[in-house]
């Protein structure tokens, strides 16, 4: 035996002892996996055991994309195509488009694929609005009020009596006018765990229209009743936090059709007559009356209110006139010669849909510029600046608006 066996003797016992170590550790790793793949079974399992109805195929392959971390928002954008319906409406989930019809919701991400889709969801004149995380669905008429996310139902509220009108706000707050057996009107307000943490009744009056502020301490009505032969509207600012009245205005003649708050806590009030600008104390700024012209169509907003209207007999042409939501000046003014199939505003740009061509304005210096789209368009929608969602009846489309106010490049689309 060597003089240094001894060393050479404890080296062997020491790497033994390391071996068995990591042996033990790679054993644990394993154990721990699987017990995650056995819950994550588990869990998969319970679900169609209790949800049948509800998960299908799409639903379980987004359930896959999600636990394996492909559930990413993807920057290319494809063109979408769901069921071709005139009735679509179109609703933003986390970053991914919702269609609803009389025949359900569908999910898609932005690049052209189908997440998920319920046909268990059934309506006649469907109304969609979303918050950051989830989309709410009611039938206009209807008694339900759904709550969704991307995958799944997360909530459904039922009312007794026929919902009138709903709001929310992106945190995930929300209204429900609707009435009760003692009350021709009561509004409803949630926070963003469903739960009921205000309500209001109206008596005899019917609610026709509600907004709730961005931080969720106000509340806007808008009502109507009969005196006398003639409808009276009543305007309403209420805190949430009390049974108190900030503000209420009558307006005798007229019916309501919209209020909505603007980013300042001012408000809006939108009627058959016209359309009112108000600080956020209730005062008057500015009143935009419609006349013996009227009003065809409208778009009202935080941003400001559009109008539509005829500008001659016997002829396709219209004008929009878009007004400021902080005061109710004017900002754009124009007649289109072949009518106007529909106009939102988003950001720094004003877009109006005349015919087969998609009109931009740029509201910072009026510079106008156009673009070929189908004739069916139903919604537009930003999807990140300077990028528009051109929605028809059966396809979407993003735009890059950016590239259009290039001296180089008169359309473009992608």
């Amino acid at each position: 035996m060597g003089a240094f066996s001894v060393f050479s003797g404890k080296k062997k016992k020491k790497d033994t002892d390391s071996s068995t170590h990591y042996r033990r550790l790679s054993t644990v790793t394993m154990i721990s996996k699987f017990s995650v793949l056995l819950l994550t079974l588990i869990m998969v399992l319970w679900g169609f055991s209790f949800h049948t109805d509800e998960i299908n195929m799409d639903n379980f392959k987004y359930l896959v994309n999600s636990l394996s971390g492909d559930n990413v928002q993807v920057t290319k954008y494809n063109t979408l195509y769901y069921d071709k319906s005139e009735d679509n409406r179109f609703a933003f989930v986390r970053g991914d488009l919702a269609v609803v019809n009389s025949n359900g919701s569908t999910v898609y991400s932005l690049n052209g694929e189908r997440k998920s889709a319920d046909v268990a969801l059934k309506t006649d004149d469907p109304q969609v609005l979303w918050s950051a995380k989830y989309m709410y669905i009611y039938d206009l008429g209807g008694k339900e009020f759904v709550i969704k996310n991307s995958l799944d139902t997360v909530k459904t509220l039922s009312f007794n009596y026929a919902i009138r009108g709903a709001a929310v706000t992106d945190s995930g707050y929300f209204a429900v006018a609707s009435n009760e057996k003692t009350t021709r009107s009561s509004v409803f307000v949630y926070d963003d765990k469903y739960r009921e943490v205000y309500k209001r009744s109206f008596g005899s009056q019917y609610t026709l229209a509600v907004d709730i502020n961005d931080s969720a301490d106000r509340l806007l009505t808008a009502s109507v009743a009969a005196v006398g032969g003639n409808f009276v509207t009543e305007l309403g600012l209420h805190p949430l936090t009390d049974e108190s009245t900030l503000a209420s205005i009558s307006f005798e003649g007229e019916y309501p059709y919209r209020v909505c708050f603007n980013k300042d806590n001012g408000f809006m009030m939108l009627t058959d007559k016209g359309c009112r600008f108000f600080d956020k104390d209730g005062a008057l700024l500015s009143f935009t009356e419609f006349g013996i012209t009227g009003i065809d169509d409208f778009e009202i907003d935080e941003h400001g209110f559009i109008r539509m209207y005829s500008s001659a007999t016997m002829s396709a042409e219209e004008t929009i006139e878009l007004y400021s939501g902080a005061d109710g000046s004017l900002l754009y003014a124009d007649s289109y010669e072949k009518g106007v199939r529909l106009a939102r505003c988003h950001g720094d740009y004003l877009y109006v849909v005349s015919d087969s061509l998609l009109y931009a304005v740029r509201l910072s210096d009026g510079e106008i510029r156009s673009t070929t789209v189908e004739p069916d368009v139903l919604e537009l929608l930003t999807v990140e600046k300077d990028r528009l969602l051109v929605l028809t009846e059966g396809t979407g489309d993003v735009y890059n608006i950016a590239e259009l106010f290039n001296d180089s490049k008169e359309e473009s689309a992608e």
